[in-house]
């Protein structure tokens, strides 16, 4: 058989697949913590509604009640008297013989409360917050301050309980305690433990609100207080320090590796309200230097892990894509090995998960393949999986991916993409953005979706894969195609399919009427596959 030549020039293009560059690059807006609310600040007004007709208890009994009506305090009242009754019986007047330290207890639990109320609306003095951070302790620590003490502690369970029976209780004390009395020890112990814990969540708190309106409030030595109680049991406490310390991130005063560990060992327990730890796990993965101290392949397996998490919310989840992938993009670093995209899994199957989160979690794939060339097989087939679900944006994406991948290593289920032949979208990029677009007169010099699916038939093909007679049909008919790129691809696939497959007479048939194609590359492949077709015949 005799080939006809104008000695044309090839115009097939070999242009390495960038997409890589694309998801290196790839900017996602995502806020780096929760969102900060920004405090209204209202005027301190003169005067006192003070009465000296009140005992300590009734007092702050009364401003309580004005505080939780939201009413403002005034300013001797909020600046004087209260910071003057905190912490301690011993600061409070005409409390109940023996009870004392109950009493005590729960006029501080007020105050507590009052104060981070107060701290939503006006500033605290200076001298409330150096309270506040008296209450930032261990709950011996803080057991000190109010109770005196085990000992305290010891003849406050036993009072209440030599008063409980005798029935000799003071009716504003049995009005303190609402919800039931307790006669048990333990029962009581567990009392009183759990007010001093929400008098320290009060304190903490109101610190943190403050902190919002003025980070100077934190000096040294108030931080490194703060700091030494990052790895405290109570997790609702540590939070709230965490969100302090991400508030202030960029002092060299914070101990980030310990303040690390203490938000990775959240993750890796899986409790609840895991968005502070995240959020600063997060500012630590932008910095280049701490992320080569602090991130390791197995502390990435513990932060992926919470993608399994079913109350995670988009946000938390997007926050932890772009840690990882903060993680992939330095040098020094392994792509995900299989338990880690494993983890990826469920946000590959969601389909209500956002877009956003989708490529991000596409783009560690990408970055994976990208270090270690390769892909297993199992992730392959996820993605394809959850092509053509109508996210065409996606399934794009998706192609992108696989793109990559069939650069290094045979897509056995290359099949499954026949259809994107005949895909008229394009990829536009500006700068380190990317869309896609149908195709138009306007666009047609861009590179299209369909030239990409048809380099990974050739690929395929040239590491002798096998293709079923549908993406034969999906590969004649894309020879029609606007794309130029499209055309010869889908050519020299058909070439290469005519070595090992037996391509039907009905398909030949089809292919005569484009080998006489204007563009050079698809009259000489289809050329050389009728040939092969007739030598094979021959042999026959």
């Amino acid at each position: 058989m005799k080939i006809k030549s104008n000695n044309k020039q090839s115009e097939e293009s070999t242009d390495a697949l960038s997409s890589v560059n694309f998801f290196k690059n790839r900017k996602v807006d995502v806020k780096t913590s929760t969102n900060i609310e920004v405090l209204p600040i209202v005027q301190d007004k003169g005067g006192s509604d003070q009465s000296i007709w009140r005992t300590t208890s009734a007092e702050i009994s009364n401003l309580y009640q004005r505080v939780k009506s939201g009413q403002i305090l005034k300013k001797t009242d909020k600046d004087e008297y209260l910071p003057s009754r905190f912490l301690g019986a011993g600061k409070k007047w005409f409390l109940a013989p023996g009870m004392e330290h109950i009493e005590g207890l729960h006029l501080d639990l007020m105050i507590s409360e009052m104060f981070l109320e107060i701290s939503k609306k006006q500033v605290l003095n200076e001298k409330t917050i150096h309270l506040l951070i008296q209450c930032i302790d261990s709950l011996d620590g803080l057991e000190w301050k109010i109770l005196d003490g085990p000992a305290g502690r010891a003849s406050a369970i036993r009072n209440y309980t030599l008063f409980l029976k005798a029935a000799l209780f003071p009716l504003h004390i049995l009005q303190l305690f609402k919800g039931g009395f307790a006669v048990n020890e333990g029962d009581i112990s567990e009392r009183l433990i759990s007010k001093l814990k929400a008098i320290r969540i009060n304190a903490i708190s109101a610190i943190y609100n403050c902190t919002t309106r003025n980070k100077g409030i934190l000096t040294d030595e108030r931080l490194n207080h703060i700091q030494k109680y990052i790895d405290d049991d109570d997790k609702e406490f540590t939070n709230w320090i965490i969100q302090i310390l991400v508030l202030i991130e960029d002092t060299k005063n914070v101990d980030y590796a310990k303040v690390f560990s203490e938000c990775l060992k959240q993750l890796e327990e899986q409790g609840e309200n895991l968005i502070h730890a995240i959020s600063y796990i997060y500012e630590q993965s932008k910095d280049m230097n701490r992320c080569k101290e602090l991130f390791d392949e197995n502390s990435i397996t513990i932060i992926s892990s919470v993608f399994a998490k079913q109350d995670l919310s988009q946000h938390e989840k997007l926050l932890v894509c772009s840690i990882i992938n903060n993680y992939l993009q330095s040098s020094y670093s392994k792509g995900l090995n299989e338990i880690q995209l494993r983890n990826y899994v469920c946000l590959l199957h969601r389909s209500q998960d956002s877009e956003d989160l989708k490529l991000e979690a596409l783009k560690s794939i990408v970055l994976t393949v990208e270090k270690e060339k390769m892909l297993p097989e199992f992730m392959m087939e996820i993605l394809i999986e959850n092509m053509n679900q109508g996210d065409d944006k996606f399934d794009n994406f998706v192609i992108l991916v696989l793109g990559i991948v069939a650069e290094q290593q045979a897509i056995f289920k290359v099949d499954c993409l026949a259809s994107k032949l005949l895909e008229d979208s394009i990829i536009i990029r500006d700068e380190v953005d990317i869309s896609f677009e149908k195709a138009s007169e306007y666009n047609l010099d861009c590179q299209w979706i369909s030239s990409i699916v048809a380099q990974m038939f050739v690929t395929s093909l040239q590491k002798k894969t096998r293709i079923n007679d549908q993406s034969i049909d999906y590969l004649v008919k894309s020879l029609n195609s606007k794309d130029k790129q499209t055309c010869i691809l889908s050519a020299k696939s058909l070439y290469l399919a005519a070595e090992t497959h037996e391509i039907k007479d009905p398909i030949l048939f089809e292919l005569k009427e484009d080998i006489e194609s204007r563009i050079h590359d698809v009259s000489v492949y289809l050329t050389f596959a009728e040939y092969l077709r007739s030598i094979s015949m021959a042999s026959t």
